[in-house]
């Protein structure tokens, strides 16, 4: 029952230095990702969906601006996909046509076409769908339940991919308090890991042309990582014995935070971070085996 209470009141301590970094550093820094503050200020189309804008991110992508709106064109479950995590979306039952995007095959998007999540809703969490509201050819992008996607060429080859998510319209401060706000909290995170890497999959993808798929082996291994460093970090609080123990599984809790949410998604980043956990367990364990010698004496 003590190593229970005494793992239980690290693995607080260690979240709790983790929920004070991102709310004082790290949820700014993913709300306002990759974007400038004239970006995050300049009026878009859409603006009008909701009176909160959750986040704006933004990507450079070395390519014109037409070849940027023929791939954002793609979006869509039966169209291209998300350009993001698709081991992610399919785990949670969201579904997509058999992938093979070689080229920009669709044609752009129109008001009222809609923009699906899925292609089997009965199979996902929560089915969602994307109506598209306005569309200003080559340029902008609205689409309802989302957001703004906004292209601004800055040179004849390099291109500025903006897109604002909204967030929910509340009716009175009560659903604020214990409804809206503790899902956005849930899903702030969540959405802009999947939103950067569809940033980046459409950069990868038009500045890269028409070509085979792209391998999900280098997000597998940086996800599993992730994963496997997290469980690492739950086995260093079980071995918490001291103050000195409680240091090393926050400045782990630290490193496993900053790599998820600031660092470049990145196989050897996720392998860095496993070796800092695996380092961390190493150290706490000869501190232990000291410490229990040092009591035997």
């Amino acid at each position: 029952m003590r190593v229970v209470l005494r793992t239980l009141g690290a693995f607080l301590i260690v979240v709790s230095i983790q929920l004070a970094a991102y709310f004082l550093f790290l949820e700014t820094a993913i709300t306002q990702w990759g974007t400038t503050t004239s970006e995050r200020s300049m009026a878009l189309p859409g603006d009008d969906l909701s009176s909160i804008i959750q986040s704006t991110r933004g990507i450079t992508i070395e390519a014109p601006a037409k070849d940027v709106w023929n791939w954002l064109s793609q979006l869509g479950a039966d169209r291209a996909g998300f350009f993001s995590y698709v081991f992610i979306e399919e785990a949670m039952g969201y579904h997509a046509r058999p992938l093979n995007p070689v080229a920009a095959e669709f044609g752009s998007l129109i008001p009222g076409d809609l923009v699906r999540g899925t292609i089997d809703e009965e199979l996902a969490i929560i089915p969602y769908n994307f109506p598209v509201r306005s569309v200003i050819d080559g340029r902008s992008l609205v689409l309802e339940n989302w957001g703004s996607f906004e292209i601004v060429p800055e040179s004849e080859n390099s291109t500025r991919l903006i897109i604002r998510t909204m967030g929910f319209n509340v009716a009175t401060p009560e659903e604020m308090e214990f409804g809206t706000a503790f899902a956005e909290f849930i899903a702030l995170p969540l959405h802009y890991i999947m939103e950067r890497r569809l940033l980046m999959g459409i950069k990868i993808r038009t500045e890269t042309g028409p070509g085979p798929r792209f391998s999900q082996i280098p997000d597998m291994i940086w996800f599993a990582c992730i994963v496997l460093s997290g469980f690492g970090l739950l086995v260093l609080c079980f071995l918490v014995r001291n103050p000195r123990g409680i240091g090393l599984a926050s400045i782990t809790g630290l490193c496993w935070i900053i790599t998820l949410l600031i660092l470049p998604p990145l196989p050897y980043y996720g392998l860095l971070l496993v070796s800092v956990v695996w380092l961390m367990r190493v150290v706490m364990r000869r501190q232990n085996r000291k410490r229990t010698i040092a009591t035997n004496k």
